[in-house]
C-alpha cells in the first residue's frame, strides 16, 4: 500500500460514486472518511480535519453550497482545499462559495484527478 498522502473528506450522496472514489483514493495512498451530505459533512469535518474536502454539490438537506460556506466560517477550514465534485457546470458560483477548485462528473481522468488533489495538499502544507 502507498505511504499515506493525506485524509480526505469525501461528500456525495450517491452511493456509487462513494463507492468508487473510496476505492480509487484509498488504493492511491489516502486516508478517506465519508459523508453522505452537508450536515454529515461538517460534523466529520471538525471530528477529522481533513486535509482536503472532495464536496458535491447537489444533495438533499444541506447541500454543498451551504456546507461550503458553514465550513468556510470555522477558523479550522478556511485554508482546507475543498474540491468541488459535481456535474454541474456554473463554474463560477461553484467557486464563489468557496471552493478552491472543480472537478465535474463524470470523472473523466483519474491521473489528473489526483494529481489535483496531491498539488492542493501540498500547497496547503507548504503555506502552514
Amino acid at each position: 500500500m502507498a505511504k499515506n498522502k493525506g485524509t480526505v473528506l469525501l461528500i456525495d450522496d450517491d452511493p456509487t460514486t462513494i463507492h468508487a472514489l473510496n476505492h480509487l483514493l484509498v488504493d492511491s495512498g489516502f486516508q478517506v472518511v465519508m459523508a453522505k451530505n452537508g450536515q454529515d459533512a461538517i460534523l466529520k469535518a471538525v471530528k477529522t480535519k481533513p486535509d482536503l474536502i472532495f464536496m458535491d454539490m447537489m444533495m438533499p438537506g444541506l447541500d454543498g453550497f451551504n456546507a461550503t460556506r458553514q465550513l468556510r466560517k470555522i477558523s479550522d477550514f478556511d485554508r482546507v482545499p475543498i474540491i468541488a465534485f459535481t456535474a454541474m457546470t456554473d463554474r463560477e458560483r461553484i467557486l464563489s462559495v468557496g471552493c478552491d477548485d472543480y472537478i465535474q462528473k463524470p470523472l473523466k481522468n483519474v491521473s489528473d484527478l489526483l494529481k489535483k488533489m496531491e498539488d492542493w495538499i501540498q500547497s496547503r502544507a507548504h503555506s502552514e
